[in-house]
């Protein structure tokens, strides 16, 4: 079984309470899981909790980085027996079907924080057309942190616009993100890749939407998604 968990920004309870609830199941973490805010030794000390309980029913757990989490987490050497933090662009084959995982995108409060303590300057989402072209797998599932400029949501609100007021240039930025993985997905799209699914957190509600025959599954704060078709 796969189940897909939206950003949970360092509150594990749920990801506890999961790991303990199922067996035999590959948990998938959206990014914003909120690795970097605690110290390594403190991150450390609850990555072996966790991997202590997701071992004991047979469960995996693999993670993207979000835009609260810190990249350097995600370069393929952060790992536990039954927990992967993903580097970009990782192809894996899960009961049956080959998934493409991307971290990264903006934060929209990026000028309130502090680089290197809660704001990394890295976090941004990397479109990288060679790699897509390199792919040898036909991928069914995207799992990303953001989503295509077509996807809601599709107008900046009100705090949107409060940050832009305060950073001119997030303004630009944001746009010109949504488009690349606009670009990401026509892409693989024109690849050939059937991309019958897409996930992503990041915007922090729950929708569900199919475009051109692609089912984008948007998911809130802790929501978990039983993906079982």
């Amino acid at each position: 079984m796969v189940q897909i968990l939206g950003d949970i920004h360092g509150n594990f309870q749920k990801l506890y309470m999961k790991a303990m609830a199922v067996k035999d199941t590959t948990i998938i973490q959206v990014g914003d899981f909120g690795v970097g805010f605690r110290s390594r030794a403190r991150m450390d000390e609850e990555m072996i909790d966790i991997n202590k309980k997701l071992a004991k029913n047979n469960n995996n757990l693999l993670i993207i980085r979000g835009n609260h989490d810190d990249p350097a987490y995600f370069d393929g050497n952060y790992n536990f027996s039954n927990i992967e933090f993903l580097p970009d662009y990782t192809v894996r084959n899960i009961e049956g079907r080959s998934y493409l995982f991307v971290g990264g995108a903006i934060s929209i409060d990026r000028c309130q924080r502090r680089a290197g303590v809660d704001y990394w300057p890295e976090e941004r989402f990397v479109l990288d057309v060679d790699k897509l072209n390199a792919i040898e797998e036909n991928i069914d599932v995207v799992i990303a942190h953001s989503s295509p400029s077509f996807c809601e949501p599709v107008h900046f609100n009100e705090l949107v616009w409060w940050f832009v007021a305060q950073d001119p240039s997030l303004h630009d930025a944001l746009l010109q993100e949504r488009k690349d993985f606009e670009t990401m997905y026509r892409t693989l799209k024109l690849n050939g890749n059937r991309v019958e699914y897409w996930f992503n957190g990041h915007f922090h509600f729950t929708k569900e939407e199919l475009i051109e025959d692609t089912n984008f599954m948007l998911l809130g704060i802790d929501k978990f998604y039983e993906f079982n078709h």
